[in-house]
């Protein structure tokens, strides 16, 4: 009897899926630099008190990293400019050859509008997983991602970004999954 596997990434997507049955907000994003490609989904369900998402970043250098995130969302104001923050967990794995790590993250985000400029706006993330959330080979991790983004249509964002994605492996050099520059599209369901 022949058996069906299903890769974490895809088995993710369809369990972030599920847990949301009244979506009423999707984005799906994807970056690209000269040496990695990121896609993401994030759901909003219609309480929007919760927003939870999934993303894999793939390196040149065969260097997996993959994470699932659940926050708390809501609107607040950065100074004058209105601002969308969220707080919460990042579940993050790294996979490199026979090396692979996991950790949870705990940070957030943050999308900051520019009223001034239509359409602009200015969005970040952090999540640290210490090493008492770090399980396998990782003895600590930590993603960061900031961006400048601009809307071109209604549902659509291009955008311009930095990427830092360290993993601290036991007893061996630091892994850097992803560090640079990167080219994006966020697109609004």
């Amino acid at each position: 009897m022949k058996r069906t596997r299903i890769s974490l990434h895809a088995a993710t997507i369809l369990l972030i899926g599920g847990l949301s049955n009244s979506v009423c907000a999707a984005e799906v994003d994807f970056t690209i630099s000269n040496k990695s490609v990121y896609g993401g989904l994030t759901v909003t369900p219609d309480s929007s008190k919760v927003n939870l998402a999934a993303g894999y970043l793939y390196h040149t250098d065969n260097r997996n990293s993959y994470h699932i995130d659940v926050h708390a969302q809501g609107q607040t104001v950065l100074g004058n400019l209105p601002t969308t923050a969220g707080i919460g967990f990042r579940g993050m794995g790294y996979k490199e050859g026979d090396i692979d790590g996991y950790g949870i993250g705990i940070g957030g985000y943050g999308d900051v509008n520019i009223p001034e400029v239509p359409g602009l706006s200015a969005v970040a993330s952090f999540h640290y997983a210490p090493t008492i959330l770090s399980f396998s080979d990782a003895e600590n991790m930590k993603w960061f991602d900031a961006a400048i983004s601009y809307r071109v249509i209604q549902n659509a964002d291009v955008q311009l970004g930095y990427r830092y994605v360290k993993v601290a492996i036991d007893d061996a050099k630091d892994r850097l999954a992803d560090s640079g520059l990167f080219l994006g599209l966020r697109m609004n369901f």
